[in-house]
């Protein structure tokens, strides 16, 4: 917050004594005075990227829904290595009841979508975590919570040693609802470069990259509605020459230009009038105002903030069977498996390794269809491998491990030679070749 905004907070009668709601505060209060019925670009806030973005942007609102949801639906498992290095599935420990349902509210599919949804949309994930304070299981986490991130304010700590003294669940600058300290809460953050006031501990939104692209698509699909709502008549025909109108017959021409001309009803119709005429064209459509194409480069910009392929969304252009196919699997690697693989690292951090840090949390990508389409090409490589173990191609195949199936094997055709062997010895040790 600079000198100028302060000035202009104290001008307008506003104590904010914390610097983060002064900041809030200061375009909030700015962009209330703007002239009515122009548009209003989105504030820059983490409660506006919630209300503009994902609430009323359409493109907003599918490429985290699409990400989001995927997320959810892709199972984790709780793995752990072995003394040999080797991974193993582990399916006994209390870690798994959080699989189950994280709290009394959601399922853990809905705790999930909810949690990456909202790193999405303001850049910020907090989870407020319960833990067992008694018995054998003292400190493991019981339970997890999502907290509206666009409501949680960061109170800075003494310095280096505690950056952050509190998370705040404030509704607003003077209501704090609930103080939680740093260890009751998981904070998921994409990368901020900001450090002048401390920005640098929450995330950046794509939403704040993308604002003017964002204002933009706002305003183009409201101009698309408003044209559509207010259609009416492509021309009027009416008297060549009308002369001075009087107050009353200024009114029953405007009446009778309502229920003929306004209105969708009467999109496509020509008005008419029983003088001489002349034609007046009224508007023009949305093709030649270029709403359509300002619609599509709208989509775009905004999938390419996501890093999701504008396929996805009804990009017709290029939007062939494999194209699409391929899309789909980029939306995995480039998006959906970045956000879910971070998200992991943190809950790894914080909830799995305090209780044993042999354990882990990972994603079973394996029924992941669009991911599985080059399986039958990674099986043909791994049976020609066969300087790799069994159980090394079951870890690349991501299978379970089975130490029962021999270790190697070796086509019959391949005869073992170097220069310590001679014939006689060759034909000892390998009878069968």
């Amino acid at each position: 917050m600079n000198w100028l905004q302060k000035q202009a907070l104290n001008i307008l009668g506003l104590n904010i004594k914390n610097d983060v709601a002064l900041d809030k505060q200061f375009y909030d209060t700015l962009y209330q005075w703007r002239a009515k019925n122009s548009p209003v670009p989105l504030p820059d806030s983490y409660e506006s990227y919630v209300k503009n973005g994902y609430n009323k942007n359409i493109f907003v609102y599918s490429c985290v829904k699409y990400i989001s949801s995927k997320a959810a639906n892709i199972p984790w498992k709780l793995c752990r290595y072995d003394k040999d290095g080797n991974e193993e599935k582990v399916t006994d420990s209390p870690l798994l009841e959080l699989l189950e349902q994280p709290n009394n509210l959601q399922d853990w599919t809905d705790f999930v979508e909810q949690s990456i949804g909202y790193y999405l949309i303001t850049g910020n994930t907090y989870n407020y975590k319960v833990t067992l304070e008694n018995g054998l299981n003292k400190g493991l986490t019981k339970e997890l919570y999502v907290l509206p991130s666009q409501y949680i304010e960061i109170q800075s700590g003494s310095g280096a040693t505690e950056p952050i003294k509190s998370y705040d669940l404030t509704l607003s600058p003077a209501t704090v609802v609930a103080k939680y300290s740093p260890d009751e809460i998981i904070h998921v953050k994409q990368p901020n470069y900001e450090w002048v006031n401390g920005e640098t501990l929450y995330g950046q939104s794509p939403l704040k990259a993308g604002l003017m692209a964002l204002n933009a698509s706002n305003a183009n699909l409201n101009a698309i509605t408003n044209q559509n709502q207010n259609m009416g008549a492509l021309g009027i025909l009416s008297p060549e020459n009308m002369g001075n109108l009087t107050e009353q017959q200024a009114r029953t021409l405007e009446n009778k230009i309502r229920q003929k001309v306004m209105g969708s009803n009467n999109a496509g119709k020509i008005a008419y009038s029983n003088m001489a005429l002349k034609w007046q064209q009224l508007g023009l459509d949305s093709r030649s105002m270029q709403l359509i194409e300002q619609h599509d480069l709208s989509r775009n910009d905004i999938c390419m903030l996501y890093n999701l392929p504008s396929q996805l969304f009804n990009d017709d252009k290029s939007s062939t069977y494999n194209n699409v196919n391929e899309a789909k699997k980029s939306a995995y690697t480039d998006a959906i498996l970045p956000a879910l693989n971070k998200y992991i690292a943190e809950i790894n951090r914080r909830v799995v390794q305090p209780y044993d840090e042999t354990l882990y949390f990972k994603a079973d990508t394996s029924n992941i269809q669009v991911l599985q389409v080059d399986r039958a090409k990674q099986v043909e490589w791994l049976s020609k491998a066969y300087w790799l173990s069994n159980q090394e191609k079951q870890a690349i195949m991501e299978v379970d491990v089975d130490e029962t199936f021999p270790k190697y094997t070796i086509p019959s055709n391949l005869l073992p030679f170097d220069d310590g062997f001679d014939s006689e010895d060759i034909n000892k040790r390998y009878p069968d070749y």
